[in-house]
């Protein structure tokens, strides 16, 4: 009778996608009390095997007193679930076994998030091949490929994917351990983490071990509870596509959102809007910015390249910190870029060597005062930049021995480090794009490797 409650109290719309989840047949024209019978009555085949099968016997060497589960083989249909509407495709999911403790207005379903996962990988709206949870510590599933030939001549692929159901974010999560194999033979595996480390996790690409028709695949896994496995077929989007597919915002749209963050700075002091100073220099490529954008959620004044941003993204080997904005740190993928038109006319309108502006209250600006000593740097040749450096640096010198990470848009007053780059030049006729080339800011002040080891990490 509690299950019937259950039942009853359900929508239409999420009883006939329960009987589809089921296998049993839901028309349009039903009505709530035919599905809700339909639910109930159980399967002719459930019947039979349940009328056939023998009665569980209990081993004699069980206590009478230790509490005994017993589990039915012709139990097939489980009574608890638990559904969702994805906010994106509108969806039904089933939780089944798996708990989900965010906002459910803001859940989407494992099969949009593994559309969403890497947008270098583009996933089609039929590209999900296979989508499932994983339960116990054996996953078998026998997948069809019968135009797997024309998807390769495509430049497409077949990728294996997994996240966390409990979350939301569009993280790779493996199991503790995994193995995937196909016809007996092992197409990668997924070792434990090193004690005391943290593992990088990626999705694995098995196009090459894959034939056109159906294809036995076995995962064998460790602590899987909670994880979903996707498998999808992608094609391959290179930098260029991301970039001319960002939009742009007209210059007086965003002059308005910049005057909104100037406003809400001025009442409440928010977060990473520090002044009125408008930095042009790209945080990423360490220059004046081309095609300046932000995250549309974004509630900081400065901008970064396009191309750059996408190009430091496409090169990170940590899959899972990909897309985080080099300014505030919070998660901007390509769909959250927008190009400041506002920005660009700046960049326009000032000379190239401007680096700086000033924005009034009423969205007015004017380029940044230059002080003395940013008049005698701004001549300056690479050669006498490079003599000027390393004569600041002292008889001690800072000067990397051979291998060098860096941080080129880290708050170092702030502890706040975001992103890195890698200097492997020796330490004599080094690649001055590494702090060796840098001011510290805007000064005569040596943005010099000590500072490193000043920061938090």
């Amino acid at each position: 009778m509690a299950e019937r409650n259950k039942l009853a109290a359900l929508s239409l719309p999420l009883l006939q996608g329960l009987c589809r989840a089921k296998g049993i047949k839901a028309e349009k024209g039903d009505s709530k009390a035919e599905l809700l019978a339909r639910l109930e009555r159980p399967s002719r085949k459930r019947r039979l095997v349940e009328e056939e099968a023998p009665a569980p016997q209990l081993k004699a060497d069980v206590p009478v007193s230790r509490p005994v589960q017993m589990v039915f083989q012709s139990a097939v249909e489980v009574q608890s679930f638990r559904l969702l509407r994805c906010a994106y495709c509108s969806a039904i999911f089933n939780l089944e076994k798996t708990r989900y403790t965010g906002d459910p207005k803001r859940f989407w379903c494992p099969s949009c998030r593994f559309r969403a996962m890497d947008p270098f990988n583009e996933v089609g709206t039929d590209g999900v091949l296979h989508c499932s949870l994983l339960e116990g510590e054996i996953c078998e599933l026998v997948l069809h490929l019968p135009k797997l030939q024309e998807w390769r001549e495509a430049g497409e692929a077949i990728w294996v994917r997994m996240l966390r159901l409990d979350s939301e974010e569009l993280a790779q999560v493996w199991p503790e351990e995994l193995a995937m194999e196909a016809e007996g033979s092992q197409l990668f595996r997924i070792a434990p983490p090193e004690k005391g480390h943290r593992r990088r996790d990626v999705p694995q690409d098995i196009t090459a071990w894959l034939q056109a028709g159906p294809n036995a695949l076995r995962l064998r896994f460790v602590n899987g509870g909670g994880l979903a496995l996707g498998l999808v077929r992608a094609r391959g989007k290179g930098v260029r596509r991301l970039v001319q597919e960002v939009p742009r915002q007209e210059p007086l749209a965003a002059r308005a959102a910049l005057l909104t963050l100037l406003h809400d700075e001025a009442q409440d002091g928010i977060e990473f809007v520090a002044s009125r100073q408008l930095s042009l220099v790209c945080p990423l490529a360490l220059e004046r910015v081309e095609r300046p954008a932000r995250g549309r959620r974004c509630r900081h004044l400065r901008c970064f390249g396009v191309a750059a941003y996408c190009r430091s993204n496409y090169g990170m080997a940590a899959f899972n910190n990909r897309w985080s904005c080099p300014v505030c740190g919070s998660r901007v993928g390509p769909e959250d870029l927008l190009v400041d038109g506002f920005v660009e006319q700046i960049l326009l309108e000032t000379e190239a060597d401007c680096e700086e502006a000033v924005l009034a209250p009423d969205g007015s600006w004017r380029p940044a005062e230059t002080s003395p000593d940013d008049e005698k740097l701004r001549g300056e040749s690479s050669q006498q930049r490079r003599g000027r450096v390393a004569r600041m640096a002292g008889t001690n010198g800072y000067y990397h021995a051979g291998t060098e990470i860096w941080f080129p848009s880290g708050d170092y007053e702030g502890n706040v480090m975001c992103h890195y780059r890698e200097c492997v030049r020796p330490p004599r006729s080094e690649d001055m794009s590494c702090s060796d080339g840098l001011t510290w800011p805007r000064s005569a002040v040596v943005m010099d490797h000590h500072r490193y080891w000043d920061a938090g990490t």
